[in-house]
């Protein structure tokens, strides 16, 4: 029994002493440990005086040996810490690399512990994270489109920039879908909530609606994704959504055209069917016949010009208006389009108040003879049987003016407002009735030979339409 206890307070004794063997070993590893961490380590006191530095603080941008002070801002924070007994870490750059700085208090003992950490490479990843972003946000700035994404169980809607900006709403301010649905318009609010329950039930999302930005009205188009977990339970969705409001816009004006000249080519089109039908009738007289020809031939005149108004606009929308410059003289062109209305049988009488010193325009002479034809041609329209339409020319500043008057019907200031406007079927409110494509043509042909084009009109007194082009 004796040697049996023997043995056994042997191997006791052998395992204390393996403990501690280790146990000094962890002590001059722990002892080790701020000589051999890579990252740097320091001890100041007090007043900011480096009491250790190891190798690893030669990389930062200090001077790192006992004795000397670190800059006032860290001694600032020295103190700071030792105050109030809590640690503070900052960031701090060294030869290339950009560090952590943690200070750590001992209280008890009077001083700080500096522990340095490379965050270089996560700097960078950061970094480089943000660019990322930042290209994504100009992408969907540019494209007009932005994203979201929803946390169901959370209640919680994540938009980007683009979608902050489309719904003019501050970014970073708190989203759900209900405040969603505040900006959609009212009208559509309802379709919208049901087609996104459809989609909570697996049918696709893809829906166009009005919101209200302020006081106007855009239209947008929305498409997602919805999101389940492994037991079919919701997660959320992801989803895009992209301003449409001018893809609307231009199918209104396509609607609008196609209204206008339906309009447009109605009159002359009646006109022509008309007259050639009653021409065609049994027993009717040689002088009927002849006038009801001419009144056809009318018709088909007007209907060219509609077409030739309609090319122009056409060869404008799609960039392909080429000018042929030259050489112009007004009075020459204005003859010849005064003598064509006559031949087509206005009745109004015209009067050229050309001077003969009048100088040379630079343009193409085929569009001023347009562009004076369809302001003859409205000015006749809208003017009084046998009245005056006068033209006059001048030169000012460069460019020659030209004018024409006429003692018809006026234009309110209201209607001379959009007198201009593309695809405008403007209805004068005085009279009823309908101003076509002619002065959207006149416009647009005016500018692109570097002129410009304006009225001035007074209800019952008549209009006065001008234009300018560049002198030669």
């Amino acid at each position: 029994m004796i040697l049996r206890k023997d043995v056994v307070m042997a191997e006791e004794e052998k395992l204390a002493a393996e403990r501690l063997t280790v146990a000094n070993k962890q002590l001059e590893d722990l002892s080790g440990f701020p000589l051999e961490n890579p990252n740097p380590v320091l001890r100041v006191d007090r007043s900011g005086a480096i009491m250790f530095a190891n190798a690893a603080c030669a990389i930062l941008d200090l001077k790192c040996q006992p004795g000397q002070f670190l800059p006032a801002r860290y001694r600032k924070i020295v103190a700071e810490v030792l105050d109030k007994g809590s640690p503070q870490v900052i960031e701090a750059a060294g030869k290339g690399r950009i560090f952590t700085l943690n200070f750590v208090p001992v209280t008890t003992a009077g001083y700080v512990n500096i522990y340095g950490s490379d965050i270089t490479a996560w700097k960078k990843a950061e970094e480089a994270l943000r660019e990322n972003q930042q290209d994504l946000n100009r992408a969907q700035a540019v494209a007009q489109t932005g994203s979201w994404r929803l946390d169901v169980q959370r209640d919680e809607l994540l938009w980007s920039d683009e979608t902050y900006r489309m719904f003019g709403i501050p970014k970073e301010t708190p989203m759900t879908y209900e405040t969603f649905l505040s900006c959609v318009h009212p009208d559509d609010r309802e379709n919208v909530d049901r087609a996104w329950q459809a989609a909570l039930q697996g049918e696709d999302y893809d829906i166009e609606h009005r919101i209200m930005v302020g006081d106007a009205v855009k239209w947008v188009r929305e498409r997602a994704e919805v999101e389940f977990d492994k037991r079919g339970m919701l997660k959320g969705g992801f989803g895009k959504v992209q301003d449409i409001t001018e893809l609307k816009k231009i199918d209104e004006m396509k609607d609008e055209f196609i209204g206008l000249v339906s309009h447009e080519l109605r009159t002359p089109l009646a006109l022509i069917i008309g007259s050639l039908r009653s021409a065609m009738s049994a027993g009717i007289s040689t002088e009927d016949m002849s006038e009801l020809l001419q009144n056809a031939a009318e018709g088909a005149e007007s209907l060219v010009a509609i077409l030739e108004n309609m090319l122009e606009l056409s060869r404008f929308q799609a960039d392909r208006l080429n000018l042929h410059t030259e050489t112009v003289s007004i009075p020459d062109v204005t003859y010849n389009v005064i003598q064509k209305l006559k031949v087509q049988g206005v009745s109004q009488r015209f009067l050229a108040d050309l001077p003969a010193d009048l100088p040379q325009v630079k343009a193409d002479p085929t569009r001023v003879g347009r562009i004076l034809y369809n302001l003859l041609e409205n000015a006749a329209k809208y003017s009084p049987q046998e009245s005056e339409i006068k033209v006059s020319a001048g030169e000012e500043g460069g460019f020659v003016i030209i004018e024409v008057i006429d003692q018809g019907i006026g234009i309110s200031l209201d209607d001379q407002k959009r007198l201009f406007e593309q695809f405008q079927q403007l209805m004068l409110q005085q009279s009823g009735r309908g101003v076509g494509l002619g002065l959207v043509v006149c416009k647009r042909l005016v500018e692109a030979q570097g002129g410009w084009i304006k009225v001035e009109s007074e209800v019952g007194k008549g209009s006065t339409f001008s234009f300018a082009l560049p002198i030669h």
